[in-house]
């Protein structure tokens, strides 16, 4: 018949699990299931994991929980470390640097001595007096440690003032263990540090202050001498002894 195209039968193909032939029209691209296999069923992949992979998935899941949290830990315990060691380092730092202070300040006074304890030291300085330390004088500045509370403190009264009371003080740094001070003069006879300056003609070449600190049940020792270029005094006349 004419105008009628006969089906071009080609081999069948296995296609998504099913049997299906093409058409000879070159103009549709539509497959058509072979009606012998048309309504079977055939069995698909399952599309979900099996108890193996998930076992195996559960497994790599656990493992990277595991170092994930192993490493946390330890960042915790480091910073944990470090804030305490640089909190026990500042707050001795911060009587350290009040020392130095005061002793690079310190000057050769006759009618004030220097006085040197192992828990305590006293030596003529420049005290700031008067509504907010407007005013300079000549005066004494006082360090020492107090075993109870654990602390450094300072005080200072201007000259001709007596030493006030210890309620006046003012705490320097707290958390000692231990506070030393070592005094040390010009050789030859005053080569080697002493626990003690009993010299009221002369200032020590160096003064060194010894912190004793637990942490952790360890103790850490920090150590810190400083060094004055005034050895001797003056009389009230200026006259050098």
């Amino acid at each position: 018949m004419s105008g009628v195209r006969t089906a071009d039968t080609r081999p069948l193909q296995l296609m998504s699990g099913r049997y299906e032939m093409q058409t000879g029209d070159s103009s549709c691209n539509r497959r058509q299931v072979c009606p012998a296999r048309r309504g079977r069923r055939y069995p698909l992949r399952p599309s979900g994991m099996t108890l193996i992979e998930l076992l195996i998935v559960i497994a790599i899941m656990s493992l990277i929980i595991v170092v994930i949290g192993a490493c946390l830990t330890g960042a915790v315990r480091v910073w944990d470390a470090a804030r305490e060691f640089n909190a026990a380092e500042m707050e001795a730092a911060v009587g350290l640097t009040l020392v130095e202070k005061d002793l690079a300040r310190s000057l050769p006074f006759f009618l004030i001595k220097f006085r040197g304890q192992a828990k305590e030291v006293s030596f003529p300085c420049i005290v700031r007096t008067g509504p907010a330390g407007s005013e300079e004088r000549i005066g004494t500045v006082k360090y020492y440690y107090d075993a109870t509370s654990r602390s450094l403190f300072r005080q200072q009264w201007k000259y001709p003032d007596k030493e006030p009371g210890r309620e006046s003080a003012e705490r320097v740094s707290t958390g000692f263990e231990d506070v030393t001070f070592s005094y040390m003069g010009d050789p030859p006879g005053g080569g080697a540090w002493q626990q003690a300056w009993a010299e009221s003609t002369n200032i020590p070449r160096s003064v060194k202050i010894d912190i004793l600190m637990m942490k952790k049940s360890a103790p850490v020792m920090l150590s810190r001498s400083f060094v004055s270029e005034l050895t001797h005094v003056t009389n009230s006349t200026g006259a050098m002894r």
